[in-house]
């Protein structure tokens, strides 16, 4: 008898005609396909991610959010998850796009709060983003189900301490002021808080913006590439066109160094436009700088802690850094540990009175207590034991 022919186990497609719609910003192809032909808007591709998700990272915010709102409308599925975990709301916060976040935390059939592989919710996203707007909608859904906002990743991190270590200081303090974020918690990579991620991020900006401004201009041009198609270049497939090889002029050399952009100074100006519209959300509140306001937030929940709890702080560098106390006690030398007659000592003296030890006492001490019995064939044991022990 022959034996049934096993097939191979089915593949996952590439990608869908409704996925490659959403890639190119077809938005009437989208309606297209969804509202006429009517294909299934929640396919995966080789990725595990749907329709909906793709047009969550799309760069044009105005046609993602018409994608999303036709997809929604057809029934998407909002917890759906790709290979990486992530769920459509996760790749909204992440991309910055505050209209799609907000469409999708109107359904009530999402759980805002899943983590991903790495153990990173769409409040951490929002805070690695930079969006005050978006962290301000996710912290006000998590007050209104009871959410903690304290929830670590795999690596320990907070979403208030991912806040401060990308130097998004706005987001921060609004998780700060609006929730009770803790921020004394220590990440478990480099067991830094708050207050020190906000310094380094600090430095490291400032170094950032000095070499950028010392090398204003270059001293050699990068390879020149040509222009492609959005289609060639997308996560399913590499760019494969060749750069150029048309030698370089000095004509040419001259006008891509002038049309190099300048750096601006970062300070409030008398523009009527909001910061995050002039691109700059986390770095004033009101035209106040925010890395100061955070600083005496921090400050004032320290103190505040300290009244309530009644330990007091001899400064901000009352406790030094985990790694510099690890290195402090690899330096230094281990004691020697007390072997068990030292400990027997050590206890004997503490919890026992001398006279209890003594030779000559020792019977009688047991005679006057009820340790020993008074009268019977046991008593007269115990004494001949008695004089026993004091023959030797």
């Amino acid at each position: 008898m022959m034996e049934p022919l096993q097939l191979p186990p089915a593949k996952r497609l590439v990608k869908t005609a409704l996925h490659q719609a959403v890639l190119d910003g077809r938005l009437h192809q989208v309606r297209l396909l969804v509202a006429k032909h009517g294909v299934r808007v929640d396919p995966k591709d080789m990725h595990g991610r749907t329709p909906l998700m793709l047009a969550c990272m799309l760069d044009n915010e105005e046609r993602a959010l018409k994608m999303a709102a036709i997809l929604l409308k057809a029934g998407a599925y909002l917890s759906a998850r790709d290979s990486l975990g992530r769920t459509a709301l996760s790749y909204a916060s992440l991309n910055r796009h505050k209209a799609i976040v907000s469409s999708i935390l109107k359904e009530d059939i999402l759980d805002v709060n899943e983590p991903d592989n790495d153990g990173n919710t769409p409040l951490h996203h929002a805070a690695i983003s930079g969006s005050p707007a978006i962290v301000r909608m996710l912290v006000e859904t998590f007050n209104k189900f009871g959410l903690s906002t304290d929830n670590r990743n795999k690596l320990g991190y907070t979403p208030l301490l991912l806040a401060c270590k990308n130097g998004n200081y706005v987001s921060a303090y609004t998780l700060l002021t609006l929730t009770k974020s803790l921020p004394a918690l220590r990440d478990n990579e480099f067991r830094m808080s708050a207050r020190e991620w906000i310094q380094k991020s600090y430095h490291r900006k400032k170094h950032f913006v000095e070499r950028s401004l010392v090398s204003s201009a270059p001293t050699s041009l990068p390879p020149p590439h040509t222009l492609s198609f959005s289609r060639e270049y997308t996560m399913y497939q590499p760019c494969v066109t060749p750069p150029c090889q048309h030698p370089v002029t000095p004509r040419a050399t001259q006008l891509c160094r002038t049309a190099r952009p300048t750096l601006k100074p970062l300070g409030p100006s008398t523009d009527s436009s909001t910061d995050e519209e002039k691109g700059l959300p986390e770095v004033f509140i009101e035209k106040s700088n925010a890395r100061q306001m955070l600083l005496e937030l921090i400050d004032e929940l320290e103190s505040k802690q300290s009244q309530v709890t009644g330990k007091t702080s001899r400064g901000r560098l009352s406790h030094p850094p985990t790694p510099k106390l690890l290195a402090l006690s690899r330096r230094g030398k281990r004691g020697v540990p007390h072997d068990v007659v030292s400990l027997f000592k050590i206890y004997s003296d503490q919890y026992y009175p001398d006279d209890w030890r003594s030779p000559k006492s020792n019977a009688h001490l047991a005679r006057e207590e009820w340790l020993l019995p008074q009268n019977g064939p046991a008593a007269n044991k115990v004494d001949k034991d008695l004089h026993t022990t004091d023959a030797l």
